[in-house]
């Protein structure tokens, strides 16, 4: 007995009807978008240069191809009390002198193992 002939075609969806549907409604938008090259936006982070100063980190971003800075806090870095300190002003000013924006404010401090406290 095929119990499949029984099922109403609705539950018949399976994985390969359900990625032969899937596939192409993603590519939709690189195609009604074709005239615009794909590009991934790339995003730094500052927790790779330890407690190096902004100012010396802000210039990096361009180099690496990235647009964004994701600043971190202690222990993997201190960009994010480097901005307490200087003021939002001063960070906003030389976010803008270097051509880059905040893309992430990173707070893990705990690791994987500490955040039942957090």
């Amino acid at each position: 007995m095929n119990t499949q002939s029984q099922m109403p075609p609705c539950r018949m969806f399976n994985r390969r009807r359900f990625i032969q549907t899937l596939v192409p409604a993603a590519c939709l938008p690189l195609v009604a978008g074709a005239d615009v090259p794909f590009r991934l936006n790339y995003v730094l982070s500052s927790a790779m240069y330890g407690e190096m100063p902004l100012a010396e980190i802000l210039p990096e971003v361009a180099r690496t191809g990235s647009g964004a800075i994701d600043i971190w806090c202690r222990v993997h870095g201190n960009q994010r009390e480097q901005i307490d300190a200087m003021g939002d002003g001063a960070f906003e000013a030389l976010l803008k002198l270097h051509s880059v924006k905040l893309g992430v404010s990173t707070r893990y401090p705990l690791g994987p193992f500490g955040l039942a406290d957090d």
